[in-house]
């Protein structure tokens, strides 16, 4: 964790060197990073007691925040204030305009009127919002839907050589999603962990766990990389912040080769069973 308080550290000295700490694009990225460092905790703390799935599905949600901190951060610079305010405004209405929709239903089994008014007040259009077509609501949601973000930010571009892979993340993203849901996938993920032997289980856990160790400072540091960029902060990070965040990948690669020598001779038969 202490990589991740680094950056952390790195980010809030960001924002405190600033003059434009006010401005809604300013705003935008603090209120989100505040959601990555509770979800980052709230990871931490599942981890630790040895819920890794748990674990993801909490990770796709602080994914979902950085990745929207790092959109905003690599679009042209006169378009940020414009995101931060279709952010606030344009895409919130259409979340309340569903939320007025599904508080219709949930007003009907309630006999008591002090709890039904909350619902009703759900509905009105002034909460509930109105006005915008379908077409505009299809499309702002698909800028901020994350598989769009994602391939936007892996697209070919000089100045945004650093996130070219960022791609990966649909896999763990999709992962959560399958434990969200409680579909079949997940089912046989959690069948899959029952069904290995006990050393191959101990590896295969110590490399999940040093995955999402890795992962997480990964993910802070491109944030703190890009918030610097965008204040056009040109000083760089502290000696110590980037040694810890080094650190940890280099202390988490062990871990997942070790696992990924238990499962040559699988693939390889795999493979080999494929091409006859």
């Amino acid at each position: 964790m202490t990589a991740t308080a680094l950056l952390i550290g790195e980010l809030k000295r960001a924002f405190e060197e600033t003059g434009q700490a006010n401005d809604l694009v300013a705003v935008t990225l603090r209120h989100l990073i505040g959601f990555m460092s509770d979800r980052g905790q709230a990871a931490y703390m599942l981890l630790s007691w040895g819920y890794s799935w748990d674990c993801e599905i909490i990770l796709r949600s602080f994914s979902e925040a950085a990745v929207k901190v790092l959109f905003i951060c690599y679009a042209p610079e006169e378009d940020r204030a414009k995101l931060a305010n279709e952010y606030w405004s344009d895409f919130d209405v259409i979340h309340s305009k569903r939320r007025g929709q599904k508080a219709s239903y949930a007003e009907v089994p309630f006999e008591d009127a002090d709890v039904a008014i909350i619902f009703k007040a759900l509905q009105d259009p002034s909460v509930a919002g109105d006005g915008m077509s379908k077409n505009d609501r299809r499309v702002i949601e698909q800028r901020w839907s994350f598989s769009d973000m994602v391939e936007t930010l892996s697209k070919p571009a000089a100045h945004r050589e650093e996130v070219y892979h960022i791609k990966g993340l649909l896999h763990h993203y999709g992962i959560a999603s399958h434990f969200i849901h409680a579909d079949k996938s997940a089912m046989d993920l959690l069948l899959d962990r029952k069904s290995r032997e006990s050393s191959e289980l101990l590896a295969l856990r110590a490399a999940h766990a040093a995955r999402i160790l890795s992962d997480m400072p990964s993910m802070w540091f491109l944030c703190a990389h890009k918030v610097y960029d965008h204040f056009n902060i040109e000083r760089d990070m502290a000696p110590e912040t980037m040694a810890a965040y080094l650190r940890i990948n280099e202390l988490a690669e062990p871990f997942m080769k070790t696992f990924t020598e238990t499962q040559k001779d699988f693939y390889s038969r795999w493979s080999e069973g494929n091409q006859e």
